[in-house]
């Protein structure tokens, strides 16, 4: 028996209630989901010093009543920054740019100094030492993973070839897993390269739709018979590689994704994922087409609610809320973007950009601001105290250390409600 007294979670987040009642309770540290009926929540709903006995034990095993003595906010702030200085990590994550050059001219794209520069044979052997290096410097390393990136990058497939054989044979040479996914627009996406992906341990190809063809066209500014082609190529993908197609949605295509999504899951590839997010404003030339949070909101709910409808809900990615003590890669200290010219950065919006660079695979690594910027990546104080910081973990780094946007918090709390809403939707039906 423990003698142990308990208090509510300050992680609770109250989602909804049913028509008996019950109300559903989301908890952002420990990512449990569970209906409480009014009687059994009111054993911790709003209460310290509870004895164990007075408690469930599911509602302490799932992390709805902690310790009386745990402070949960240091707590969480503390595995944020033992993960962001972790000097002995047991994966190594880069983003490798093999090229900045595109066969498209995407409306939306954020790589606005982009160079149609090629990663050369000389740059090559460096960025494959550098990772070898980095290996050989740590014993506890376990994982590399590589997200292939661009530009385009199927346009220098040779170059993620002599990387991947390079690294592949080192990795296995050690027994270290080696893994990678790859986001491309899939123009160039034929058989040889899908099977030459699967061969390099590439376990995920992304792909951008953005609409029905002529939508396409025009966001990706590119000639209409591209969409054909691009859907052919993910048709080779079956059963090969698996593909998610993220899906870009603005005021111009809402009115299509219906017919893209079922189009696509008859006649195309039955397994394919759909990955539904908003177009982001990067640019001037998109803010008439960008939806508002409440809009894209109440629009990927009614497309939840479609699919749930006809079948589709295993093919839309409804992505349970998840518990991050760090936002993205950029906080990790031996993480990096590699440039086509070797440079190293922390970011993908700032490749190209040298002021940002925080070293290159020749020299290695240095010390800098920009460097500092990312590990240290205080939180402001709203953040701090915010019910869902461990599932939001104070969002984009780049944005607000940046551009000085911090998260818009009633958005953000919105959009973790709904995402819980809608994995309980789907869970009851599969």
């Amino acid at each position: 028996m423990s003698h142990h007294t308990y208090k509510e979670s300050y992680y609770n987040i109250e989602v909804c209630k049913d028509t008996q009642g019950r109300i559903l309770l989301f908890n952002s540290a420990s990512e449990s989901i569970a209906w409480f009926s009014p009687e059994i929540l009111a054993t911790f709903r709003g209460r310290t010093k509870i004895p164990y006995n007075n408690l469930l034990p599911d509602i302490i095993n799932a992390g709805f009543a902690v310790d009386d003595t745990k402070d949960e906010i240091y707590e969480y702030l503390y595995a944020r920054h033992q993960i962001a200085f972790d000097s002995n990590p047991t994966q190594l994550s880069y983003v490798i740019a093999p090229t900045m050059a595109c066969n498209y001219n995407c409306e939306y794209c954020f790589e606005t100094k982009r160079e149609n520069y090629i990663c050369q044979n000389h740059t090559i052997a460096h960025i494959v030492s550098f990772i070898k290096s980095q290996v050989d410097s740590d014993k506890c390393i376990k994982h590399v993973h590589i997200q292939w990136f661009g530009g385009e990058p199927l346009l220098a497939f040779d170059v993620i070839e002599h990387i991947s054989t390079e690294l592949i044979r080192f990795c296995n040479d050690k027994s270290i897993k080696f893994s990678a996914t790859i986001t491309t627009n899939g123009y160039y996406l034929d058989k040889y390269k899908i099977d030459k992906l699967y061969s390099f341990n590439v376990n995920n190809i992304q792909i951008t739709l953005d609409g029905l063809a002529d939508t396409y066209a025009i966001s990706k500014g590119c000639k209409k018979d591209c969409f054909d082609t691009v859907l052919a190529n993910i048709k080779k993908c079956n059963n090969i590689v698996p593909v998610v197609i993220r899906l870009n949605v603005s005021k111009r295509n809402t009115g299509e994704i219906q017919r893209l999504i079922s189009y696509i899951l008859t006649n195309i590839a039955p397994n394919v994922k759909f990955h539904i997010v908003p177009v982001h404003a990067y640019c001037n030339d998109v803010k008439n087409i960008i939806l508002e949070n409440e809009e894209f909101n109440s629009f990927l709910k009614s497309i939840i609610d479609w699919a749930c409808n006809v079948g589709y809900q295993k093919n839309i990615l409804i992505l349970r809320p998840r518990c991050h003590t760090i936002v993205c890669d950029a906080m990790l200290g031996k993480s990096y973007v590699i440039g086509p010219n070797g440079c190293l950065y922390k970011c993908t919006h700032q490749i190209g950009y040298e002021e940002y660079s925080v070293g290159n695979v020749e020299t290695g690594f240095v010390h800098n601001r920009t460097a500092l910027d990312y590990v240290k990546n205080e939180l402001p104080h709203k953040c701090i105290e915010c019910k869902i910081l461990p599932v939001c973990a104070g969002g984009c780094p780049f944005n607000r250390i940046y551009n000085h946007v911090d998260v818009d918090c009633i958005a953000k709390f919105s959009e973790v409600i709904e995402a819980v809403k809608a994995y309980e939707k789907v869970k009851k039906i599969t």
